[in-house]
């Protein structure tokens, strides 16, 4: 009977564990200064510090409620009927997006260094 899993599998499945460690850890690392975007109605009404912030501090905004607190900015109370914006979670790292679309508002967490570059080109 031949065994269902040899010594070059093996290798093959940590090689590709490894990998996708190395991936997770990086996309964990914070890269430089973050800052929260709030836009309103398709307008930038709020910047926002994420690495300075101190304590607690509640943004009202277009029919909900904004909190920041220890580098993260997410939704803690809404108007809207499902309440899918308060289920994004706590935004932290560069790139993070939430939204609430019958309230109409947008918040992204951006950093200096993630701005300027693409994310993806295509030909």
């Amino acid at each position: 009977m031949r065994a269902p899993f040899k010594r070059g599998d093996a290798v093959i499945v940590l090689s590709v564990t490894l990998v996708c460690l190395c991936l997770i850890l990086l996309r964990q690392t914070p890269s430089g200064h973050r800052t929260a975007k709030v836009y309103e109605n398709g307008s930038l009404t709020h910047v926002i510090d994420l690495d300075e912030t101190a304590g607690k501090r509640e943004i009202k905004i277009n029919g909900g409620t904004l909190t920041v607190e220890n580098g993260s900015i997410f939704y803690s109370d809404s108007s809207c009927p499902d309440k899918l914006c308060e289920k994004f979670g706590k935004l932290t790292s560069p790139g993070d997006t939430a939204s609430c679309v019958p309230n109409r508002t947008v918040v992204t967490v951006s950093s200096e260094e993630s701005g300027n570059e693409p994310d993806v080109i295509t030909y």
